[in-house]
């Protein structure tokens, strides 16, 4: 799916994303730079799945990722706002709550659900085909065998 000119125009975009970045943090507008962070990242979920994936990648993980992380970095920014200065009463997880958001669900949950989980339930289809997958057990089951292992 992802090939040709259609990946050229994703590279691209990429480097419209980085202009974007460089452009917003030598204005020192750091906030600015938030969704040009999050589309970058998100198309090189698109560059590295390359000509393997279908059109339901671009729902999962491809646009949940971009939701997803918008909506972290919205919660983020908020609560930086809302205690800017001084101390929260309440600590969330014994962390100021802008830097919980951060490592909870964009260190934490973010990862499993967006790049690990479809990693598992796709691995058959668009990492190791079913031929190579069988080769590849036949070959360890020889090795196995040859250095006595079993």
């Amino acid at each position: 799916m992802i090939k040709g000119k259609l990946k050229d125009i994703i590279w691209f975009v990429e480097g419209l994303m980085v202009l974007w970045i460089l452009l917003a943090l030598m204005t020192k507008n750091y906030y600015a730079s938030i969704p040009a962070w999050i589309i970058l990242f998100a198309n090189f979920l698109l560059i590295g799945a390359g000509s393997r994936v279908d059109k339901r990648f671009l729902i999962y993980p491809y646009a949940t990722f971009i939701v997803y992380y918008g909506i972290t970095f919205y919660l983020w920014y908020y609560y930086f706002k809302a205690f800017y200065g001084k101390v929260p009463e309440v600590l969330w997880l014994g962390f100021h709550p802008s830097v919980t958001i951060l490592w909870l669900f964009w260190g934490w949950i973010g990862p499993v659900f967006i790049v690990f989980l479809p990693y598992l339930l796709w691995f058959s289809r668009y990492v190791v085909d079913k031929k190579s997958w069988e080769n590849f057990v036949a070959e360890a089951k020889q090795f196995r065998e040859k250095e006595g292992l079993e």
